[in-house]
């Protein structure tokens, strides 16, 4: 195992000059295609060129406005909301209203409620009794 002079003349110079990368095995992750990491991501960005006040109080009226708008934007919707919240909570009062005039009221005696079907008695509302014993209903619907 002789190394011939040119040889050694190549390695010398190449000690010399440290070309001789170090000498590694195989990478631990077993991915040989990977490229040694030489420096940190974080010391490889670029610093960015500070701006000037004039551009940076720009920028910060653009995104005021653009907050403002955001807001506004927002506003509108809930208040959209609220209004049509509103809207339904009336309906459904007007609804309920136009049933209790609709209705049509009954006199029904108690024995006649105690041979009533469970079909029928749902269709049925106590109002209040009267002095006979008798009870008072209102029908639903006016059937």
């Amino acid at each position: 195992m002789s190394i011939s002079e040119e040889d050694a003349k190549l390695v010398g110079t190449a000690i010399a000059n440290k070309i001789v990368a170090p000498i590694r095995g195989a990478p631990v992750s077993g991915r040989p295609w990977k490229t040694i990491q030489t420096k940190r991501n974080s010391s490889m960005k670029r610093k960015a060129i500070p701006k000037g006040w004039e551009k940076q109080q720009e920028e910060r009226k653009q995104k005021e406005i653009v907050k403002r708008m955001q807001f506004e934007m927002q506003e509108e919707k809930r208040i959209a909301k609220e209004e049509k919240k509103k809207e339904l909570e009336e309906r459904k009062k007007r609804k309920e209203e136009n049933e209790k005039r609709a209705e049509v009221m009954q006199m029904v005696s108690a024995a006649k409620v105690k041979r009533m079907k469970k079909k029928q008695l749902k269709s049925l509302r106590k109002v209040g009794s009267n002095i006979s014993g008798s009870t008072v209903k209102r029908r639903k619907g006016g059937k």
